[in-house]
């Protein structure tokens, strides 16, 4: 890797592992999801694949009110393809 991107030689004449290898480099769990309306924290209820998801920080998510985002532990990273359901009141100021 050079910086956060990927160097492959091209000249290679197996292009399978160095398919491969961009592939892998390519899918990043997303671990941050950000919201449209500042969040009120106690009305908040998280949900992957309809199964609620606690609020703990290693096992579940967390709220990070100064980006107004849900940020998952890492112990409850979605899979990819999950469906991510976030409900919440929004403050009103």
């Amino acid at each position: 890797k050079v910086g956060n991107g990927l160097a492959l030689n091209i000249c290679n004449s197996s292009w399978g592992t160095t398919m491969q290898k961009l592939g892998l480099d390519a899918f990043v769990a997303i671990i941050e999801y950000y919201l449209s309306r500042q969040a009120d924290p106690s009305t908040i209820v998280v949900k992957v694949n309809g199964t609620a998801v606690p609020n703990d920080p290693v096992n579940g998510y967390t709220y990070d009110p100064n980006t107004n985002s849900i940020v998952f532990g890492s112990g409850a990273v979605p899979a990819k393809g999950a469906t991510i359901e976030v409900s919440y009141s929004a403050q009103c100021y």
